[in-house]
């Protein structure tokens, strides 16, 4: 999934829990990446998935922008 921020196409996965109710308010809980990770790695190394399943939150993974060849959020590298 992407969305537009500031010109930038900004991918992200999203993680839905099965029991996942639309027509309910649900906690969004963010999970960033360390610089040069990607949404993946973060996936595998959190345990929030698991973390979703159990508390009924959905989990964000967002992937940085390059700089000097890495992803990064702005850490003051772009």
């Amino acid at each position: 999934m992407a969305l537009e921020h500031e010109g930038n196409a900004r991918a992200y996965r999203l993680y839905v829990p099965e029991s996942y109710d639309h027509s309910a308010g649900t906690p969004l809980v963010f999970n960033f990446h360390g610089t040069g990770g990607q949404p993946e790695s973060m996936i595998a190394l959190s345990g929030m998935n698991d973390a979703a399943d159990e508390r009924g939150i959905l989990v964000a993974y967002p992937a940085g922008l390059p700089a000097n060849g890495l992803p990064v959020f702005d850490a003051g590298l772009r």
